[in-house]
């Protein structure tokens, strides 16, 4: 197909024999990977089982600019955000019914904001500075420290220290429209 990187690493199996191979290689390791985000084994599963079945349905149309570790690794985060997106709403908007006796009734508003304070998070994150985006989520979103990252990825952690903190200035710029649901959620 045309528009294919190169780099084999970068290219879909198209044979069941070698889809199975990729398969078998990362389906544990996906696995742990979204249960780290939202601890939920059977939703883990569930995630990275979805997305092997994207991935083969859409086998010959999907175009790889990344090494293919990196694109499942960032599919699997896509995916576990946007079940934790929708947990997340689901369980809010429960609640609120259930208080809604003695309370005032859930505003759409309120979850239509959420949705977008989520979209606006992804969108900025994207834009960040691959190294940067990389290291915040890994301390954000995978709970590492500033010292197991700054090993890992083999820089001082001071380093380290000076990435979080441009991630989090461009995040709190970005996202200075939705102090408000943000407060909203930590007072929940």
């Amino acid at each position: 197909m045309t528009g294919r990187n190169k780099s084999s690493d970068a290219q879909l199996p198209e044979n069941r024999k070698d889809f199975r191979e990729l398969f078998n290689r990362h389906y544990v390791p996906l696995c742990m990977y979204a249960f780290s985000k939202v601890r939920n084994q059977e939703a883990a599963r569930e995630i990275v089982q979805e997305l092997f079945v994207h991935l083969w349905e859409k086998r010959k149309e999907i175009i790889i600019h990344t090494s293919l570790p990196a694109y499942l690794y960032r599919a699997v985060l896509h995916a576990s955000l946007n079940y934790l997106k929708h947990s997340g709403i689901v369980e809010r908007t429960h609640l609120r019914i259930s208080e809604s006796d003695t309370e005032q009734p859930v505003q759409p508003d309120t979850l239509a904001e959420e949705g977008e304070l989520y979209e606006t998070l992804v969108a900025v994150l994207e834009k960040l500075p691959v190294r940067t985006r990389v290291i915040f989520e890994k301390i954000r979103f995978e709970g590492k420290k500033y010292r197991e990252v700054a090993d890992e990825l083999q820089i001082s952690v001071k380093t380290v220290e000076a990435h979080m903190s441009e991630a989090l200035r461009f995040l709190r710029i970005a996202l200075r429209h939705f102090l408000m649901i943000l407060l909203f959620w930590v007072f929940l």
